[in-house]
């Protein structure tokens, strides 16, 4: 832990663990910058660590592992074939958007030219509570690794601000709905949103169009035509809520009930669970404002 109980002396580090060996295997590390004391909240100048977890050594493997509070990654993985079992992190209280928010910092983060990387339920929860922050993205890994993240979610606890996605650029965005009480996305959709489809590969050209065939004039034209058929309710890859849950979910992903995602496509089979609500189809009531 950097700081606490006492608020003085005001101690700081730059980062708690580093592990630069192979084949380490960490368990139940709790990893704390101290966002109270005995004397009450701390702010950004007090106790002040950059990061919890730095991770340069291959074949490092972690169960259980929290870090929270640091005031950059929370966790930072350069090291090849690293592996984590739950992961519980807390963003840092104080900070503001151009200290937290702009810089890009994340709860969990794997170096983009890592090639073999696994975690199984990493959880990144938020608070910003003295200014409104928005994030990117709750965990930041090359793209090619998305698929080996397994349940990774999000969750907004209180206070400011919004967490875009819980993974890249994948699942749903995590902030206050007015109505208090956490909210929580998941994503669990084994891989990248789909992009959009292809249109149909083109025929051969036909040939010329033979000329009108004579015959009687053309009678009265007839009545307008319907108008067009009403547009869907959102498109393939919308973020949307999961039916019955406060949860939200993007494209080809499945809701915490292991039902299929509203707004997925239709030959999307990964979840235990057919849609029960399609939005693509027009059931508006379930798009986010």
């Amino acid at each position: 832990r950097v700081g606490g109980p006492a608020r003085y002396p005001n101690v700081e580090t730059t980062t708690m663990v580093n592990i630069a060996s192979g084949n380490v295997v960490g368990d139940n590390l709790w990893l704390w910058r101290a966002d109270h004391t005995a004397a009450g909240t701390t702010t950004p100048a007090d106790n002040p660590c950059q990061t919890g977890m730095n991770i340069t050594g291959d074949d490092v493997t972690m169960y259980g592992l929290a870090v929270e509070h640091t005031l950059k990654d929370l966790t930072s993985w350069t090291g090849e074939g690293g592996s984590t079992y739950f992961y519980q992190s807390e963003m840092p209280y104080g900070v503001d958007q151009k200290g937290w928010g702009d810089a890009g910092y994340v709860g969990y983060r794997v170096g983009d030219g890592v090639k073999a990387h696994k975690a199984f339920g990493v959880g990144v929860y938020h608070f910003f509570r003295d200014y409104v922050v928005t994030c990117d993205t709750a965990i930041a890994v090359p793209d090619a690794l998305v698929d080996s993240f397994h349940s990774p979610l999000a969750v907004f606890l209180n206070g400011n601000g919004v967490v875009k996605h819980v993974i890249n650029k994948l699942g749903g965005e995590t902030k206050s709905d007015g109505k208090g009480g956490a909210i929580v996305a998941t994503y669990c959709g084994g891989g990248p949103a789909p992009g959009p489809s292809p249109g149909p590969s083109p025929g051969p050209s036909p040939g010329p169009s033979p000329g009108p065939s004579p015959g009687p004039s053309p009678g009265p034209s007839p009545g307008p035509s319907p108008g067009p058929s009403p547009t869907p309710s959102c498109n393939v890859g919308d973020t949307v809520t999961c039916p019955g849950s406060a949860a939200t979910c993007a494209g080809n992903q499945c809701c915490p009930d292991a039902s299929t995602c509203p707004s997925a496509s239709d030959d999307f089979s990964g979840c235990s669970q057919p849609k029960t609500v399609d939005c693509t189809k027009g059931a508006l009531s379930w798009i986010l404002a």
